[in-house]
């Protein structure tokens, strides 16, 4: 059986769905479209994922414009 690009799309969502991965629409995503970065995402991430290392606003930040310096070819 071959799979169309919507069913293998379709299959994906579901694996990632059990995995515990939404899947949001990108236009329902708050971004300018030539953006990379989810930033609001990527801030509740490490704010987060280092809670225990006290990681501060500031360090977040810098972590974001350090990103924000890759061209969008090297992020993807």
């Amino acid at each position: 059986m071959k799979f169309t690009e919507a069913q293998l799309e379709s299959a994906i969502i579901e694996l990632l769905g059990a995995e515990g991965y939404p899947h949001v629409l990108g236009e329902a995503i708050e971004r300018q479209p030539q953006e990379v970065l989810i930033k609001a995402d990527l801030r509740t991430f490490l704010a987060k994922q280092y809670a225990a290392d006290h990681i501060t606003p500031q360090e977040i930040e810098a972590v974001i414009n350090r990103l924000e310096a890759y061209s969008a070819a090297d992020l993807y």
